[in-house]
């Protein structure tokens, strides 16, 4: 009878255990197969929508991120079904479910039809970069897309995830995020993000050398910002790892964050963040 009485208590404890995380991760948020995006430094995490992704070896990107990160503006004709991003002199104008597109009024051939999904209008990766002179590279190994313009998190609010001191260049590009997890609790002030990163590098990361920007993004005025910048705290402490990080080896880094779903009263659209290591 105490056996069993012992072995009751033992299994509602590891029930408890069990409940008191549970892994909402999210479909718009990265996973470990999935299409990676760098927009300069910075990765994007999650999309309240849709996350840019492969479809027949080609990339598509969301037309609303490029709009939100690079300050262009994105009109949609319902009527017309056709889509016009504006930025600085230069103009792009698609219509859902063809190739055929417009930039500053030339026609142009896409190289496969934009699409609808989750609501959010997807163009080819290539034809954006071109039409806006974006420099665009794929690294096959990590499966990342990286986008590189100086228009790219440049406004005031944005520009706050490229704040870094003491960096060590020797891992620029390195330190890849590759799996995204919004982990809940019973107290909403313990629920807290995950992310899993890899030390693409072949040296190896000490701990609190590891530092970490983030932008939690509703629109370009209601932005919330968490970041240790490379800064030594006033306790002598650095970066968010707490062990060494193996050349090659992986790290989950964790974030307090209360909810998805509103920022500042709004609600949130992307999560960037910016890895970067401390010399």
């Amino acid at each position: 009878m105490k056996y069993i009485k012992g072995m009751f208590i033992f299994l509602a404890s590891i029930s408890f255990i069990f409940m008191e995380f549970q892994n909402s991760a999210s479909a718009n948020g990265i996973t470990s197969p999935s299409l990676k995006v760098q927009l300069n430094n910075t990765y994007v995490l999650y999309s309240s929508q849709q996350l840019p992704y492969a479809s027949n070896g080609r990339t598509l990107l969301p037309l609303r991120l490029i709009g939100d990160v690079m300050g262009a503006t994105v009109n949609w004709n319902a009527k017309e079904q056709k889509a016009t991003v504006t930025m600085g002199k230069d103009s792009v104008i698609v219509v859902l479910n063809k190739k055929n597109a417009f930039v500053n009024g030339i026609q142009k051939q896409m190289d496969t039809t934009s699409v609808v999904k989750n609501s959010t209008i997807m163009v080819p990766a290539r034809f954006i970069s071109e039409a806006f002179k974006i420099k665009i590279d794929y690294n096959k190994s990590s499966n990342v897309v990286h986008l590189t313009d100086s228009r790219i998190m440049s406004s005031q609010k944005l520009s706050v995830i490229d704040e870094m001191q003491r960096v060590n260049d020797d891992f620029k590009n390195k330190i890849i995020p590759y799996n995204f997890s919004f982990l809940t609790n019973k107290d909403i002030e313990k629920n807290k993000i995950t992310v899993d990163i890899k030390n693409d590098s072949t040296a190896n990361i000490i701990e609190g050398q590891l530092n970490r920007n983030i932008i939690f993004f509703a629109n370009n005025s209601k932005i919330s910002f968490i970041g240790t910048r490379g800064m030594i705290a006033p306790d002598g402490s650095t970066g968010v790892n707490t062990s060494n990080i193996p050349s090659k080896g992986n790290y989950t880094d964790e974030i307090n964050w209360e909810s998805l779903n509103i920022v500042q009263g709004e609600p949130l659209r992307y999560i960037f963040v910016n890895y970067f290591v401390t010399k």
